[in-house]
């Protein structure tokens, strides 16, 4: 709630105060417009094209996008404009689905009031009404169970219930609620837990190149991974305000439900530098780089055994000035950080202890070897912490 009181004097009605001394960044708007739409584009390129300013998302991906590439694409300030403080107002690059294949090449992004790039797909959450036919359980992204659909079906810890099949018939049983009863080709099986997780087979964001580029200053992370087969290399990070990298899979009860798992990601040869100045945590901790899941709500202390997101590599990279963890690890299989090299020259207002430390939990076989941490008074106890009960096969060597 806000009032204007004169031409320099605004109140603010907020449970967070304000501090003398302190910068802040007003906006007017968020998701409202948007600069470009790509929907169910085929072999597209942007090459030397800059936005400067915009209302909502910069680029919005949807449909069944696929083959498209961005050189030298950059959401800057105009010349000669320190002062500007913004850039968009949203995502720089949201893509909500397509099929994947994105090439991003020698692009900066920077000074967006939400992420960089988040790459991801649609899910939903759905009831088991009978043998038959399944119950939506709110009225979010209805287009992915609509007849003829092939869909994917999850139990709520995402481990696989045995069912891909087709829509054959979609009704609307509650106008209101537009909830939906969804007859499918075949028999559906039991559900273990609350509810299935809807994975559609149309929808596959995947093949990912991004490399050579910038993204720094903006709110939220750099870049958000909920896809397959993504290589992200040579390229630099600088003061994100919620984490660099954040790679996951999620559902809620009846907000946004995203990602089909993620397998095959390296992010090799980048810089990032202060990372996370927000201090945004997980299960407490503050961290550069997450990969974890939400499940019923955004965020949530659950994590699932199963291993949603797997095959992951991070490589060669060098970290400056991470503030707390470097990364938080779980809902894991197969993650491996080598050879990358951590430096922490700057100390913090305040100091976190496990400053310069790895989080593991729910985790299989999760490899931390031939790291370098530069020796630092701010850094207390460099190492890793795991969660015995649910970490398997953890490998801490030549460190």
């Amino acid at each position: 709630e806000t009032q204007w009181i004169a031409s320099n004097i605004l109140r603010i009605k907020t449970k967070n105060p304000f501090e003398a001394g302190e910068l802040y960044r007003l906006q007017h708007s968020y998701y409202e417009y948007g600069c470009v739409s790509m929907l169910s584009n085929t072999h597209l390129t942007l090459r030397n094209f800059n936005i400067y300013s915009c209302s909502g998302h910069a680029f919005t991906v949807s449909g069944t996008q696929k083959y498209w590439h961005f050189d030298n694409v950059n959401i800057v300030r105009p010349p000669n404009s320190e002062r500007r403080a913004i850039t968009t107002t949203a995502d720089h690059l949201h893509i909500a689905q397509s099929q994947g294949y994105m090439k991003m090449e020698n692009c900066e992004f920077s000074l967006g009031a939400d992420d960089c790039i988040n790459m991801h797909d649609c899910s939903i959450i759905m009831d088991r009404e009978s043998d038959e036919t399944l119950l939506s359980v709110n009225a979010r992204n209805s287009y992915l169970y609509n007849e003829g659909e092939e869909i994917e079906l999850r139990q709520d810890d995402f481990s696989p219930a045995g069912f891909t099949g087709k829509v054959i018939e979609k009704t609307l049983v509650d106008k209101e609620r537009k909830i939906y009863r969804v007859r499918l080709d075949k028999p559906i099986p039991e559900m273990k837990g609350v509810y299935f997780v809807l994975f559609s087979k149309k929808y596959d964001t995947r093949n990912m190149i991004v490399r050579n580029c910038y993204f720094h200053d903006n709110r939220a992370r750099g870049i958000l991974i909920l896809a397959r087969d993504v290589t992200i290399e040579n390229c630099k990070f600088r003061h994100n305000e919620m984490g660099a990298i954040k790679i996951e899979t999620g559902y809620t009860f009846d907000v946004w439900s995203e990602g089909y798992g993620v397998d095959n990601v390296v992010i090799r040869n980048n810089t990032f530098d202060t990372s996370n100045p927000l201090d945004v945590e997980n299960a407490g901790r503050a961290r550069d780089i997450v990969m974890s899941v939400y499940m019923k709500t955004d965020p949530s202390l659950e994590q699932t055994t199963y291993p949603i997101l797997k095959d992951i590599l991070v490589e060669s990279n060098t970290m400056r000035d991470t503030f707390g963890l470097i990364a938080f690890i779980a809902s894991t299989g197969n993650v491996t950080f080598l050879n990358n090299t951590f430096i922490n020259e700057t100390p913090r207002n305040k100091p976190l202890e496990y400053r310069g430390e790895f989080f593991v939990t729910h985790s299989k076989r999760t490899r931390i070897v031939n790291n370098t941490w530069v020796k630092s008074p701010h850094v207390k106890t460099p190492g890793v912490i795991y969660d015995k009960e649910t970490v398997k096969g953890l490998i801490v060597k030549g460190n």
